[in-house]
């Protein structure tokens, strides 16, 4: 009921814009038109490796330590070597009405937009090396680990955007967007969050052991389960969703003038990630 009540906030908001817009339609000029483009953060994947791989080295030993402990408690780590690959990818679309108040060669223009986004951000794979001795045999042991996962959410958001053309009575000429826009709290509902596990440990005088694992769950069992530990007992570091999944948008593009009713758009920038996305608007 909330998440309903949300888009129909948004709707109603986008409505009272192009209300107070329609009385000075006699000077202004509207545009309607849609776009679809490509989403990802691969532009960061060196240092998001690195920030995953730091992340997570300290969690997945511990992991691997307490599986091995299960049946050979007294092993002591002497060494862990891991290396992390990551990947990002989406898709974006959606339908746009701008108005241009002071006309069709005006700079300034307001719009609001429906989009939807596919965000996916994963880790293809997860390889870890681990050795270590049992003290009670003084035998050496090691543990070879692979792990994937990944983040999967497709919010549909309202979004409202300021934009800059600059030079627009050229042909082709460059413009600036900045804004901002919200999807309801159902997308945590229908996101995603998946991985599996699988690892081999081998110690010799004992026989070779097998290790796997896998889940899938979205956002708000995430959200549940942080709340309380196996035994129901409440968890002091349990996390809340927000009531919304926010979006913030920065783009520079080109506008190319077809005839004087369509143009065609080609734009990079930022939308909670980094996004490629080419367009056809018709002005009416």
């Amino acid at each position: 009921m909330t998440d309903t009540r949300i888009r129909m906030g948004a709707a109603v908001a986008c409505i009272a814009v192009l209300a107070a817009a329609a009385p000075l339609e006699a000077s202004g000029h509207f545009e309607f038109g849609f776009h679809y483009g490509a989403w990802s953060v691969n532009v960061l994947k060196g240092p998001i490796q690195t920030l995953i791989g730091d992340a997570l080295k300290s969690n997945f030993q511990d992991d691997f330590l307490n599986d091995i402990r299960t049946n050979t408690p007294g092993f002591e780590q002497t060494s862990y070597d891991q290396r992390v690959s990551f990947d990002s990818s989406g898709s974006n679309f959606g339908f746009e009405l701008r108005w241009y108040p002071a006309g069709a060669d005006g700079s300034f223009s307001l719009g609001v937009a429906i989009e939807k986004t596919s965000m996916k951000v994963a880790l293809p794979e997860v390889s870890a090396t681990l050795t270590g001795v049992d003290t009670a045999t003084r035998q050496t042991g090691s543990l070879s680990a692979s792990v994937n996962g990944q983040m999967l959410i497709e919010p549909l958001s309202f979004n409202l955007s300021l934009r800059w053309d600059i030079w627009p009575t050229a042909t082709i000429h460059p413009y600036v967007t900045i804004g901002f826009g919200f999807a309801g709290a159902g997308a945590y509902d229908t996101g995603r969050v998946s991985y599996a596990y699988q690892a081999d440990f081998v110690l010799p005088g004992k026989a070779a052991e097998h290790y796997a694992d896998s889940s899938s769950k979205t956002f708000r069992q995430l959200e549940e389960e942080s709340k309380t530990d196996e035994n129901g007992n409440p968890k002091q570091d349990s996390f809340t969703l927000p009531g919304f999944f926010p979006f913030v948008q920065l783009n520079l593009g080109l506008k190319i003038r077809v005839s004087d009713s369509i143009h065609l758009l080609v734009d990079y920038g930022i939308l909670d990630g980094f996004l490629l996305r080419g367009g056809l608007a018709v002005r009416f």
